[in-house]
């Protein structure tokens, strides 16, 4: 178990990746997982970042389908899109609580032209 805050989590996420395939025990899916974070982040890159991780499955083969698991509380001292906010919620559900100062509505309008012939 490693305590990090987000400058460490951002220098170690390469390494972490790297060395789940090749420390852990063969038939196990293997991912990387941090508990109890309780960040206040500058914008959403870490948590992009995050997202971004895949595990490995029971053949050590890298898979879509093992994401990260991340919990507890991160606020954003910025904009959380909420197209973000979905695509978070999406992997991480209710375990990890998502805030922010700002959170800007994005949605798509379709113009259409009358003809008015």
């Amino acid at each position: 178990m490693v305590d990090c805050n987000e400058a460490a989590t951002n220098q170690i996420l390469p390494y972490l990746s790297q060395s789940l395939n090749k420390t852990l025990p063969a038939g196990e899916n293997r991912y990387i997982k941090i508990t109890d974070v309780n960040w206040t982040l500058s914008d959403t890159s870490l948590l992009h970042k995050l997202y971004e991780q895949k595990g490995f499955n029971v053949n050590g083969s890298i898979s879509e389908s093992i994401p990260c698991k991340i919990t507890g509380t991160v606020h954003i001292n910025g904009n959380l899109l909420s197209t973000e906010r979905e695509k978070f919620e999406s992997r991480w559900g209710n375990e990890l609580t998502i805030t922010a100062n700002t959170e800007i509505l994005v949605c798509t309008i379709k113009l259409q032209h009358e003809d008015t012939q």
